[in-house]
């Protein structure tokens, strides 16, 4: 769809003369700029796209968080909410979907890119889920995760006090899981995917933990339960100076807030940048699939960007891009920390963390 210009094909004939000419407009569900109607309501592409599919798929969503999502007071969240919530709110805008639209023809690329972003969106909530309510007490190599080796998985008991290295351990062991679980993988020998998640798990695990320090409205990563990740031994060695100890805290946190990084971009940069054809000792097999799986992300994050910013979709995707040099800069940063966490303090990591660090 070329940015901001034509309308989507699975609008019925009355949203054809529907054009706002009068300027930019905001979308009635989730108020992110919008310039024509969608199933009845002035709404931006995105939520347009998250109406069909879940009308026509009869998903069925709840909401964690009473129903509040949408409540001006309720200021924790930001849009697009939460999918129980956006739904309910397309509903009570006046979206509606008639038999003419379901009956059209889907714009086949809006709907590939929307089913991909919904599959990661679920498996990383899922992930997210695992990461709060579960843990394990083994002690597994990247080469047993990779297997698939058997680990006696126990609902995490609330009273138990996690540390540092306890959440560092299934923080990757859950971001390991998510990566392998991405459909290509099936496709790579276990030695080009030790290669690829020995380079990357690492990073996605702070990946994971930066945005949800961003969603918890927090400038500096946190823990799972809320607590600070690195306080406890930055305040303990004078050596460290304070702009090593802000920038450690606040770096990659901060650049997704200043990003104002969407569910949907978060996602898809994160899998992007997994896709790296270039690592050594990669098969030639292993190339070509990943080679096409980093074109067929960096596609969808492209139509994502021109869908949501139009014209300026293809700055935004620059943007985004950007991030790979901050995760980057703040892994080697996260390495230093670990050998003196390790050597100083005498902190004792779990197998799998030694291994992608």
């Amino acid at each position: 769809m070329a940015p901001g210009g034509s309308v989507p094909s699975s609008s019925t004939s009355t949203d054809l003369l529907a054009l706002d000419l009068t300027g930019p407009k905001n979308c009635e569900v989730c108020r992110r700029p919008a310039n024509c109607f969608n199933f009845g309501v002035m709404t931006c592409d995105a939520c347009k796209m998250f109406f069909r599919r879940t009308m026509l798929l009869n998903v069925q969503y709840q909401c964690r968080r009473n129903n509040q999502c949408f409540d001006e007071n309720f200021s924790c969240l930001k849009a697009p909410y939460c999918r129980a919530c956006r739904l309910v709110q397309c509903i009570k805008v006046g979206m509606k979907l008639n038999l003419s639209a379901m009956l059209e023809v889907n714009n086949q690329k809006d709907d590939a890119v929307a089913t991909l972003i919904e599959s990661l969106l679920y498996q990383d909530a899922r992930r997210e889920k695992d990461l709060i309510t579960n843990f394990t007490f083994e002690n597994p190599t990247l080469e047993e995760v990779i297997e698939c080796k058997q680990l006696t998985i126990v609902v995490r008991d609330p009273t138990h006090e996690m540390t540092s290295s306890d959440w560092c351990f299934f923080g990757a062991y859950t971001a390991i899981k998510f990566l392998l679980n991405l459909h290509f993988m099936r496709r790579l020998s276990t030695r080009d995917k030790t290669l690829l998640l020995s380079n990357y798990s690492s990073k996605a695990t702070l990946l994971f933990s930066a945005i949800r320090t961003m969603r918890a409205k927090n400038d500096k990563m946190i823990k799972p339960d809320g607590k600070d990740f690195f306080i406890e031994f930055l305040s303990k060695w004078s050596d460290f100076s304070l702009h090593f100890t802000n920038r450690v805290r606040s770096m990659l946190v901060n650049r997704l807030i200043d990003l104002e990084i969407t569910n949907e971009e978060f996602i898809l940069v994160t899998v992007l940048f997994f896709c790296n054809p270039v690592l050594d000792e990669l098969s030639e097999h292993a190339v070509t699939v990943l080679t096409e799986q980093q074109k067929v992300y960096s596609s969808a994050l492209m139509q994502y960007c021109l869908l949501q910013y139009q014209q300026n979709g293809p700055s935004r995707f620059t943007d985004l891009l950007s991030l790979c040099t901050v995760t980057n800069k703040y892994f080697e940063d996260v390495q230093y920390l670990y050998w003196i966490f390790q050597f100083h303090f005498h902190v004792k990591y779990k197998n799998l963390v030694s291994s992608i660090i």
